[in-house]
């Protein structure tokens, strides 16, 4: 609703991943057709909460929610689909394909729908802090 389609050139228009593909794991991993190839892990970063303390209840907390709710789809899409890789892996060709690790850091600090378009200083200040503050807890966590 905030912001329209990019064109890029004659390849056509487009919008905003966030409801069909978001983040593009599957494309992100045809990039890398030969399983020598292939990262060993992905990393996410989740900023919509799975889940809110609070019950949204005026207009624009319930359409926040339910961009966090369609976002959260697609990424868990995204993520099982290379976890059913994964499962897959004793039936499909080595030399295409290998376990490829999921890790994700997930956003413990709920924003509200009018963070989505703040771009002050002192904001993007604090998020890029909290996201410090959550990579290095997070890779304490990872060996």
């Amino acid at each position: 609703m905030l912001f329209r389609a990019v064109r890029l050139g004659d390849d056509g228009v487009y919008w905003d991943g966030l409801f069909s593909q978001n983040p593009p794991i599957r494309d992100f991993m045809r990039e890398f057709p030969a399983a020598a190839t292939k990262p060993d892990e992905v990393w996410v970063i989740q900023i919509s909460p799975q889940r809110r303390e609070h019950e949204p209840k005026s207009i624009s907390e319930i359409l926040n929610r339910r961009g966090e709710m369609s976002g959260n789809l697609a990424l868990h899409q995204e993520i099982d689909f290379l976890n059913q890789i994964n499962d897959l892996l004793d039936y499909l060709p080595k030399e295409h394909y290998k376990h490829i690790e999921v890790r994700k850091i997930e956003m413990l600090r709920e924003l509200d729908d009018a963070s989505k378009i703040d771009r002050s200083p002192s904001f993007v200040g604090e998020m890029f802090a909290y996201g410090q503050g959550q990579a290095e807890e997070f890779l304490k966590g990872v060996s």
